[in-house]
């Protein structure tokens, strides 16, 4: 005997997958943009000469080529987020490959960037998590 869909009570239906992975792309790519403020930071500072503390304020960055070095690589990270949304707002098949690489190299990108940036941490675990549920280092993706 079937159950009719509106015999289960709103709050315990299924999310449509659709919207489920347009909420999730729409979230990679906010989170894409947020790295631009390591972007601001590195090249604000790198111009009024003041440094940068990194890795919990184990090292502090003072040259102005490498904190650019660090803008660039942050904004490396907005596009690559920014890619990873399309992708996943598209429902190409690699997106949770991508979004794995994506989030492991923005992991290590905020892990230098401590204490700033402990919020990213949560966001990019919680990202790697969703990934590998999604099939993220399944073979066939």
């Amino acid at each position: 005997m079937a159950i009719h869909a509106s015999a289960v009570p709103h709050h315990l239906r299924a999310v449509d997958p659709v919207i489920a992975r347009r909420a999730l792309a729409v979230f990679v790519g906010a989170h894409g943009v947020a790295h631009l403020v390591g972007t601001s930071t590195g090249f604000s500072r790198a111009a009024d000469g003041r440094s940068v503390d990194y890795l919990a304020g184990k090292w502090t960055l003072a040259d102005p080529t490498t904190l650019r070095i660090f803008g660039m690589v942050w904004a490396l990270m907005t596009l690559a987020f920014l890619l990873t949304a399309a992708f996943i707002w598209a429902g190409r098949p690699a997106w949770p490959r991508l979004l794995w690489w994506v989030s492991l190299a923005s992991l290590v990108l905020v892990l230098i960037g401590l204490w700033t940036s402990v919020i990213g941490v949560f966001i990019d675990v919680a990202l790697l998590t969703i990934a590998w549920r999604a099939g993220a280092l399944s073979p066939r993706s």
